[in-house]
């Protein structure tokens, strides 16, 4: 059974019934030992590399298809993680995390317009400085903490969850 980590935000006594789930896969990706995030330049804050899962599309074949858009790789190995659940009193979000190794050589990347307005660069990092960067680092966005937040979790537990694997 796959872990599952609720965060709430102050005003978590609200109800939950009838707000709008979003939902998301986002990928540990490993090369060569070092795990990939995506750095916003325009927010500046990173991400682990994925996105929304669309109408009719499974978990694993969303995250397959957000990270050959995002940093143009194919993967392998993909194995869920952890499901972290945040609790918005406007809205929930479920976001899968996957660990994967990636295949070949990168290919052209495939950006929504809105993606491209964040200017992303992928930096590939060691395990624990990913960690450092997300635990520490301060974005400009006023969510940058939340997302960064959200994001060290689901690394951290997907280190936890069998590092020595890769």
């Amino acid at each position: 059974m796959i872990p599952v980590i609720e965060l709430f935000d102050a005003d978590y006594r609200k109800s939950l019934q009838g707000l709008p789930l979003h939902r998301g896969a986002r990928g540990v990706v490993y090369k060569e030992g070092l795990v990939a995030l995506l750095y916003y330049e325009t927010l500046n804050h990173y991400v682990l590399p994925g996105g929304g899962i669309e109408a009719g599309e499974d978990e694993v074949g969303a995250l397959k298809r957000e990270l050959l858009e995002e940093i143009g790789y194919d993967v392998v190995d993909v194995e869920a993680t952890v499901v972290v659940k945040e609790h918005f009193a406007d809205s929930l979000w479920h976001h899968h995390f996957f660990k994967a190794n990636v295949v070949d050589q990168a290919k052209p990347l495939q950006l929504s317009e809105e993606e491209r307005a964040l200017n992303p660069r992928l930096v590939w990092k060691a395990p624990l400085d990913a960690l450092e960067i997300l635990s520490l680092h301060e974005g400009d966005h006023p969510h940058s903490q939340a997302i960064m937040q959200r994001e060290f979790l689901g690394l951290m537990h997907s280190l936890s969850n069998g590092l020595q694997s890769f």
